[in-house]
């Protein structure tokens, strides 16, 4: 397991917030976060060592794989869950437009 991997789930393990299925979906979820980061040829990270780059390289590909702003948005907000050292990751420092909300009334 990558140590990336590893530090991640040790995290989620330690920290119980949510319910049961939010605890999985985010474990699931940073998972998947470190797996990709592997894949963009970043290599024996820890917690402690991601970065602005690091979540830059990830939105940009997360873009390039056609993802809506939403799901972006939810991806960015376990991230921040789970960050160790506290990095000012705002939506629009990222190039992300605001969330609107539409009120259909019928």
């Amino acid at each position: 397991m990558r140590d990336l991997n590893y530090e991640l789930k040790q995290i989620c393990r330690r920290n119980r917030d949510g319910s049961y299925a939010t605890q999985r979906d985010r474990e699931r979820l940073l998972a998947l976060v470190a797996t990709q980061l592997h894949e963009l040829g970043y290599r024996h990270m820890a917690a402690a060592s991601l970065k602005p780059k690091h979540v830059d390289a990830l939105v940009e590909r997360w873009k390039a794989e056609g993802l809506t702003i939403g799901t972006i948005k939810n991806r960015m907000a376990e991230l921040r869950w789970c960050e160790v050292d506290p990095l000012p990751w705002t939506v629009i420092g990222l190039g992300l437009k605001p969330r609107s909300v539409s009120h259909d009334r019928s």
